[in-house]
């Protein structure tokens, strides 16, 4: 009797001959079958008589194979256009539809996308990689943060960050650091409140539904490892000068001016750099040390700025392995990352391992589903010195007042450095930068959990019900010291007279230790964000029924009914002093007198009903329609319910078509649209009712103190509400060699929570209302094609790229105002301006003739420097207009070339970081005129009233301290605001699929090498030299500034392994 026998084998994709997963081999004729596994290989065991293998996959053409006497048939399958409408979308709740169905714009991100220069942020992996998505690095360092919109901003004071939805489940933004970008299938985005009208108020900014990897399906385990290294170095650093030395305005009288020409000596105590120009002369640098010995220097610069000799070049060294087993009904999946990152800011470090199980178990009707992640993480970077002055105590602003002559490695032993040591430091308003980085610490340490199960009954075809409970939540601990300075008498004493930095300390000479004890309960980070919950812990429970039913064979229905509730918990404990008992011993209960001490706790609840019905009329036409109530713990009880429909439809006119059908050349048509309303609570919670706080100086002894708030609290206050209308059409042409996605959309967001001045008689400052509207349109484009498909030639090309142009006004504001402050932010530059894109930023601009020259003083001690004007001016939006991103992939027998390219323009920035250098003197800006006097740039002066005249004859007073530090120059924003404009290079990888040279080798299945590189290059404008436009103070909605808290951008280049067995 014959016998039957195992067939084995390997689905490629013929355009990039990569394996193909889940792809379906059945034998023709019969129900049985296999799919292929991560690495597109499958096994089947198929009858004698069996003749044929039949081949399928979505976005495929099917392939059918006589199976003959082989044992092993491999299929090389090509992509088929007129499958595109059956790609499987994810969508809201984690429910699956085809792409055909869905009625707004999406785009999805594929696993191999995401992670081909071996990102370790999730966020940096999607960037420019879809129209409407921006994301954003606001910092730089070992752990950046990142901000993530979708299509803009419409609250003012509200949240803008787009939803993460992982597996189905919301999760708090600050986790999304905690995923390992290994363990993601893909990810969807859904760009509007369409989209994501199901998930609730906190998806009306769209939402990233994010799918994680589970099992194979294939019978057999697959082990992966895979090893990245990648070195970190400073791409760039704001153009510095390296031509003058110290002088910080010091006069005749002080002996630092030469009394006969006025021009500046060298001051070798001072921070700033506007001294003479560097001769090669030999100096005294700072006061001499208490025995009398004097530090002297040649007065050259250095070959490489101290500043730039001051970064150092890091390293991430990233470690995976991950196990998958399983079958068509259960699987299992167990992965494992460390990734260790070495700063380029000396002794930065950060550790970070990730543990993830998940799992599907199939019994009869039953469906359980399950996903556990556990991520531990440690940080250590530097905190503030011990300087008196704020702008100094940040280590950025400090390396910007070293002068070029300095050797850095001369200041690296700190504390035992002969002339650089506390007492003896040459600069008198300064702090050596390796004290700073040694003695003072931030040592982090997060512990983040992510888990959530399922289980999904199917009793009939047409019904099933499925019950989800999740649960993420983290601790974060911070101890943060900083060291004891015991100052000499010497130091103390100011030997040079000039106020040095221990002659501040008084009496006692002692800069004291600090010491902070600061832990969140929340999300495993140390930031807390009430409007979007960023910062808490969430746990949630969906129940949701589906039925499904066919009517008169055409009409195909479903319709889901839901129940969502979910709460989150931020519990925040905050101890610190600067009263250390015993020095460099800290311990917050030992300490003299009382510790600052705080503690807070915030709650929310939300509890949600929808529900969605769907139509489908044949492959023709198709309809949504979805309703979701919900009421939220943050409004009072005769305001937090609130109701929002949606209504979205595509019609496939290819298929409704006759002569449409088998097109060549428009293969695939799909015309959409929708309109949704969706609903933002932007309240925090016990924000309703007036609250009393702890009163400064209380408790007194026994007696305790409270103080009523300042905002008058509003319990009448509504959701935010977003109306939005949303077109578009779906191109697939020439057999899907060339696919289209263009959107039109428009929002409307109404009852904007804004705080309104009050008179101090009402006994507060000011009151919160709901006032106001924000208008946001835009179009949106994604184009991809095949120019050449890999065939026998083995070379392929596929280039893509998405554009977004986006619009907003401020239709309307406070009753009687034109525009409003940001208040979210740490900046007070940025506002909503009626009538205006938001958000603009304003600032004071110089007094200007009708023609926008600048008027110059005619005479006196500050004659050609330039007036300021009155009131604040607009310089423009802080958000781009204009976005691009591009993406290529070239691939020749195992080789291939991937890149991704990103532009922004149309919005301006204001670098504050510009007033730091220009204080430092060291900007190149400062001595763009030699410190040589000049006439300012297209001037006026005034002959009469009214009368301005061109300026050809006044120069500036004085060309270097004065103009630069002493005239109105930098108390105008003008010179610091520039073009935000910028291409980046993303994203580079070159791969090399050596799985064909090692197919004699049983144990290793699979080889891959490649080589990676990120944020490459950069091209700026060049009104722009000092960093990177992408940067912003926070991730609030006041964007559009940067500071010297922002340290250089970096440049990451690296290879990786990955090892299949």
């Amino acid at each position: 009797m014959a016998q039957d026998r195992t067939i084995t084998g390997t689905v490629t994709a013929l355009d990039d001959k990569l394996p193909i997963p889940g792809v379906s081999v059945k034998v023709k004729g019969t129900t049985i079958g296999a799919s292929t596994d991560a690495n597109g290989k499958y096994s089947l065991s198929v009858p004698a008589n069996a003749t044929t293998l039949v081949i399928s996959s979505l976005g495929f053409g099917t392939k059918e194979i006589t199976i003959g006497s082989s044992t092993v048939i491999n299929a090389v399958l090509s992509s088929d256009s007129q499958q595109l409408g059956e790609v499987v979308v994810t969508g809201a709740l984690g429910i699956k539809r085809q792409a055909k169905e869905i009625g707004y714009s999406t785009t999805n991100v594929s696993a191999k996308d995401l992670t081909q220069t071996n990102v370790t942020n999730l966020a940096n992996g999607l960037t420019a990689k879809a129209a409407g998505l921006q994301v954003s690095t606001v910092n730089n360092g070992i752990d950046p943060q990142v901000r993530i919109t979708l299509r803009g901003a419409r609250s003012i004071n509200g949240n803008n960050n787009a939803l993460i939805v992982l597996d189905g489940v919301p999760i708090p933004n600050g986790t999304l650091n905690s995923i390992n970008p290994n363990d993601i299938e893909d990810v969807t985005i859904l760009k509007g409140s369409s989209a994501s009208a199901l998930y609730g108020s906190e998806a009306s900014n769209g939402a990233l539904i994010i799918t994680s990897k589970r099992g194979t399906t294939a019978n057999k385990p697959i082990i992966k490892y895979g090893n990245s290294f990648q070195i970190n170095k400073v791409s760039y650093f704001p153009d510095i000068q390296t031509k003058f030395g110290p002088y910080g305005g010091e006069t005749v009288a002080d002996g630092f001016r030469d009394p006969d020409t006025g021009f500046p000596l060298f001051t070798g105590y001072e921070n700033q750099l506007y001294g003479p120009a560097y001769n090669g002369a030999t100096y005294q640098l700072g006061a001499p040390i208490a025995n009398g010995e004097k530090n002297m220097i040649t007065y050259s610069p250095n070959e490489k700025s101290p500043i730039e000799a001051f970064f150092k070049t890091g390293f991430t060294e990233q470690n995976d392995l991950s196990y998958q087993s399983g079958d068509v009904d259960n699987n299992f999946y167990f992965s494992a990352q460390n990734i260790y990152t070495k700063g380029v800011i000396p002794d930065d470090l950060s550790k970070r391992t990730s543990l993830r199980v998940s799992g599907t178990k199939t019994s009869g009707i039953f469906k359980l589903d399950y996903s556990v992640g556990y991520t531990n993480g440690n940080t250590s970077t530097y905190g503030i010195n011990y300087s008196t002055n704020a702008t100094t105590q940040i280590l950025y602003a400090n390396l910007f007042q070293m002068p070029a002559f300095i050797n850095i490695a001369d200041l690296a032993e700190g504390d035992n450095s002969k002339f650089y040591n506390p007492n003896d430091y040459y600069s008198a308003y300064n702090v050596n930068p390796f004290w700073q980085i040694k003695n003072s610490r931030r040592e982090n340490k997060s512990d983040t959990f992510l888990g959530n199960i399922s289980l999904n009954v199917k009793p009939t075809k047409w019904f099933d019900a499925t019950y989800r409970l999740s649960q993420n939540f983290g601790i974060n601990t911070l101890k943060y010291t900083r060291k004891e300075v015991q100052f000499s008498a010497y130091a103390a004493g100011d030997p040079l007279g000039v106020s040095n930095i221990p002659s501040r300390y008084g009496a006692s000479r002692k800069s004291p230790g600090f010491v902070q004890d600061y832990t969140q309960y929340g999300d495993g980070t140390t930031t807390y964000n009430p409007l979007n919950n960023q910062g808490s812990s969430r746990l949630q429970q969906d129940i949701f029924v589906k039925f499904n039913h066919t009517f008169f064979d055409d009409f195909k229905t479903d319709l889901l009914l839901g129940n969502t509730i979910w709460q989150t918990k931020v519990r925040i404990q905050n101890d610190q002093s600067a009263n250390l008992l015993i020095p460099d011993f800290y311990n917050i209960g030992l300490i003299s007198g009382a510790p600052t001490a705080n503690q807070s706790e915030f709650f929310v609840r939300q509890i949600g009903f929808y529900a969605s019905l769907n139509i489908g009329y044949k492959d023709i036409a198709f309809l949504q329609a979805t309703a979701r109530n919900d009421d939220d713990s943050r409004l009072s009880a005769s305001k937090r319910s609130f109701f929002y429909p949606s209504l979205s439809g595509s019609f496939v006119f290819t298929n409704a078509f006759e002569a449409l059908k088998g097109n060549k050349i428009i293969s695939y048509g799909k015309l959409r649209a929708a309109i949704s309303k969706v609903g933002q609570v932007s309240v925090p919670p016990y924000s309703i009712n007036n609250v009393f706080s702890s009163t400064p100086g209380f408790p007194y002894g026994g007696l305790g103190g409270l103080s009523l708030g300042t905002t008058n609290n509003n319990p009448l206050l509504e959701p935010e509400f977003v109306n939005e209308k949303e077109i578009g059409i779906e191109l697939g042409l020439l057999n899907n060699r060339i696919n289209l996605n263009a959107t039109y959309y428009k929002q409307n967001s109404k009852n904007q929570t804004l705080g309104v001045q009050t008179s101090a008689s009402t006994g507060f400052n000011t009151a919160t209302i709901n006032a106001g509207e924000i208008e946001n349109d835009g179009y949106e484009f994604e184009l991809n094609g095949t120019v050449l498909p890999a065939g026998p030639n083995s070379v392929g090309l596929k280039l893509g790229g998405n554009f977004g142009i986006y619009d907003s006004e401020v239709k309307s504001l406070l009753p009687g105002s034109t525009q409003f402050q940001i208040s979210s932010g740490t900046t007070t530059s940025v506002y909503a301006v009626v009538g205006q894109p938001f958000p603009s930023l304003l600032g004071t601009d110089y007094a200007r003739d009708l023609q926008g020259r600048v008027i110059v003083d005619a005479g006196g001690t500050t004659a050609g420097y330039p007036q300021l004007g009155s009131g604040l001016t607009n310089f423009g939006r802080t958000t781009p207009k204009y976005v691009m991103g591009l993406n290529l992939s070239a691939s020749y027998k195992f080789m291939t070339l991937s890149a991704v390219a990103e532009y922004k323009s149309g919005f301006v920035i204001l670098n504050s970081v510009a007033s730091t250098l220009d204080f430092g003197g060291i900007s190149a800006t400062s001595a763009s005129a030699d410190r040589q006097r000049f006439i300012y740039p297209n001037s006026v002066i005034q002959t009469s009233p009214g009368v301005y005249v061109p300026n050809t004859t006044v120069p500036v007073v004085d060309g270097n301290y004065g103009f630069w530090q002493s005239s109105n120059y930098g108390a105008a924003a003008t010179p610091f605001v520039t073009s935000a404009a910028f291409w980046k290079i993303r994203e580079i990888a070159l791969n090399f699929n050596l799985t064909q040279f090692i197919n004699k080798t049983k144990a290793i299945k699979g080889l891959n090498f490649a080589l990676t590189g990120r944020n490459l290059f950069m091209f700026r404008p060049k009104d722009n030299p000092y960093t990177d436009p992408e940067y912003n103070l926070d991730t609030s909605n006041a964007t559009g500034v940067t500071n010297a808290n922002q340290t250089p951008p970096l440049r990451i280049f690296g290879a990786n392994l990955q090892v299949t067995f």
